[in-house]
């Protein structure tokens, strides 16, 4: 009963039966144990947040994060012991994808559940939340922030998704079509496979060759862990691999056509269209209702990776998030910190906009 924060390995039995208490509409990838429990590899502390009362529940995906670790010295020259150092604090955020809370019951209980978290958070030095919600969530997560007028929602881009249903590749656009024709024609096969290996090594090189933000680096032991409990699919000119992408699904729900990367040896043989093709087939087959594939690299309508899914399919769905401030002052200390190892490293303030601003990268 109550409030209790879920660890994916050690709770891993009691985080599955929470999350299968939810409607099945609601039981998504991004809540499972093993999707959680890869950030550990990126050095974050996975849990699941859940508040429960009687056979009702209320399950938000967190990772909690050292805002400066500790090595890095407190920002103070001397702080005192009423003046913690900043190097003490935390904040909270959505696993890499979606996250956001989920219930079956309604806004009292998540009204409920959010004062117990900002309790949890105040106690111990969590200064911030950042929440992506979850795109086919929103009319329910929305629903249950009436209860919490202080959470304020923000539109940032949309993402594309294919409707399996029926004879879904009817949807398709012309010049996706053609390039699945013109795939086939160049002899592009596509199989799916487990091992890690050579999509690791394909997309480590193709964020160097694309100078991808800092933020899209991935360590190689978090996109493992990731193919472990995911497929990866490889489209092929004979035994040299064009492009490649891993798929993440729960049976009968959504796929998600979750990391990508390719070559640029045949850059003209249409692999990226035919391979989205075999993976929406595939998802067809495990049950799947919708694939989703995502947004561009920016929130840019012009985006050319955004160009290339809106092919697929005109479907779109809002990709919305939240920020809160538990800790005013502090955030403040720690963004003028920010600011200031900035212009000691750079020569300047770095004009990107993020929440929260001590995290953000140079543009």
């Amino acid at each position: 009963m109550g409030f209790e924060l879920l660890h994916p390995k050690n709770d891993r039995d009691k985080w599955l039966r929470t999350i299968y208490q939810l409607p099945q509409a609601l039981q998504d990838v991004h809540w499972t144990p093993d999707y959680m429990a890869a950030e550990e590899s990126r050095g974050h502390t996975p849990r699941l947040a859940t508040y429960t009362y009687r056979d009702y529940v209320v399950a938000q995906p967190i990772i909690i994060r050292d805002v400066f670790p500790m090595e890095i010295g407190p920002v103070t020259a001397e702080p005192t012991i009423e003046d913690r150092p900043f190097w003490t604090c935390r904040d909270v955020s959505s696993p890499y994808g979606y996250g956001g809370p989920a219930t079956n019951h309604g806004p009292q209980l998540y009204e409920w559940f959010n004062q117990a978290f900002t309790s949890w958070a105040l106690e111990n030095r969590v200064v911030t939340e950042f929440c992506a919600l979850h795109p086919f969530m929103t009319a329910h997560q929305l629903g249950l922030f009436k209860a919490v007028p202080t959470i304020h929602t923000v539109t940032r881009k949309h993402v594309v998704w294919i409707d399996l249903k029926g004879d879904f590749a009817e949807q398709y656009h012309a010049n996706r079509k053609a390039g699945i024709k013109k795939a086939e024609r160049e002899g592009i096969s596509v199989v799916r496979d487990h091992q890690s290996d050579v999509f690791i090594k394909m997309y480590r090189l193709t964020m160097l060759r694309k100078q991808a933000s800092a933020r899209w680096y991935f360590a190689d032991e978090y996109i493992k862990a990731l193919c472990d409990i995911g497929t990866v699919f490889y489209a092929r000119i004979g035994a040299i691999v064009q492009s490649a992408a891993l798929m993440l699904m729960m049976k009968d729900g959504t796929a998600y056509y979750h990391l990508a990367a390719n070559s640029d040896l045949y850059p003209r043989a249409c692999a990226n269209d035919l391979l989205v093709h075999e993976m929406a087939e595939f998802a067809v087959r495990n049950g799947c209702k919708r694939l989703h594939l995502g947004g561009g690299a920016t929130s840019d309508p012009a985006d050319p990776v955004f160009f290339f899914k809106s092919g697929f399919s005109d479907l779109r769905a809002p990709a919305m998030s939240y920020f809160q401030v538990f800790d005013e002052q502090t955030y403040a200390g720690l963004c003028a910190e920010k600011k200031r190892r900035e212009v000691a490293e750079t020569g300047t303030e770095f004009g990107t906009n993020f929440e929260p601003l001590y995290r953000r990268e140079a543009s």
